[in-house]
């Protein structure tokens, strides 16, 4: 995705967000500063770019999406979110996004896709394993899932 297309992602999120009966306002976004002391915080050399204008949206207040995942994920909390005690998470170059309690943690491990992948740990098991969950002999992910696929699930309704 170049950066026009992440905007525009991020836009269609939002508004399909808020149309969602499990929205409950405000949204509100973070600054250029605080964007790079969350990298800093987390001592990674770059943000994936679709998180970047996520957390440019939604950075510190998430219209409810936080309750509707389960998970912290506005800044200022995602600053600590290194001091999980998982030691794979702890590599310079893995972003944790969200987390619950210091319990289980949602991250990318490669923060140099603009889309990455997202990775679920838990201190419980290490790793969650799920359906569509597959091992690749280092970390075990969900298949194909993206940031992007899993914005995109909160909007969407069972029938």
């Amino acid at each position: 995705m170049t950066n026009e297309k992440q905007v525009s992602f991020i836009r269609y999120f939002a508004k399909q967000w808020s149309a969602m009966l499990e929205f409950e306002p405000p949204i509100e976004g973070c600054t250029d500063e605080e964007i790079e002391d969350i990298r800093r915080s987390q001592g990674v050399p770059r943000l994936p770019a679709l998180y970047v204008e996520f957390i440019r949206k939604f950075g510190r207040k998430t219209g409810g999406l936080e309750w509707e995942c389960g998970m912290d994920l506005t800044y200022p909390k995602v600053c600590d979110f290194k001091k999980f005690p998982l030691r794979v998470l702890r590599d310079s170059n893995v972003f944790i996004f969200g987390m619950n309690g210091y319990e289980d943690a949602l991250s990318f491990f490669n923060v140099a896709e603009d889309d990455p992948i997202v990775y679920w740990a838990t201190i419980d098991i290490d790793v969650v394993e799920d359906i569509g969950v597959i091992n690749t002999g280092e970390f075990p992910h969900l298949k194909n899932y993206r940031f992007s696929d899993w914005l995109i699930d909160f909007t969407i309704t069972e029938s």
